[in-house]
């Protein structure tokens, strides 16, 4: 008897649910509705080098005519993302000083490790390109090695300037 009344049960239910379905279709109805989606993006750079500081130990000019910096190779890593090519410059923001006495900026030059990062001299009168990225948006990395030509005609002393690098599209 209990057989029996599940197999009720069960005619019952597919009876009722074949009434509820429309005629001339195998399944349920579907409807569909759109979502759009808008995303902002924005153009954006980043600039990160790994020393802040560049150091070139004293020594003979006429043994040594050129000087590696300490700290060399320093990493450079630019993240960019941009609809335009864009430039890497940098400037010094003086010659180096040491009171009265000047080594000229342009005595400072510098090699990259790979394009599209190139090597270049310092100076003090106008950006010089560092790199030059194409459009679109990627990550960047490389090397920069610098270097201090090492003049006779230095006079004894510890000699500063600051530079400055600048991501900027032409």
């Amino acid at each position: 008897m209990v057989r029996r009344s599940v197999s009720r049960m069960v005619a019952a239910g597919i009876s009722v649910f074949l009434a509820f379905a429309p005629a001339g279709k195998a399944g349920a109805d579907t409807t569909s509705a759109n979502l759009t989606i808008n995303v902002s993006v924005l153009s954006s750079a980043n600039l990160t080098l790994g020393a802040n500081t560049l150091s070139f130990r004293a020594a003979d000019p006429i043994t040594h005519p050129v000087i590696a910096a300490v700290e060399n190779p320093i990493p450079v890593i630019a993240k960019v993302r941009s609809n335009d090519p864009l430039t890497l410059l940098v400037i010094a923001l003086d010659d180096l000083r040491n009171g009265d006495a000047v080594i000229p900026a342009s005595a400072i030059t510098w090699t990259a490790a790979g394009a599209p990062f190139m090597g270049g001299a310092l100076s003090k009168v106008s950006g010089q390109p560092a790199a030059r990225f194409p459009t679109g948006s990627g990550i960047y990395s490389s090397y920069f090695n610098f270097f201090l030509e090492n003049g006779a005609g230095y006079l004894p002393g510890t000699y500063s300037t600051t530079i400055n690098y600048t991501l900027t599209t032409p």
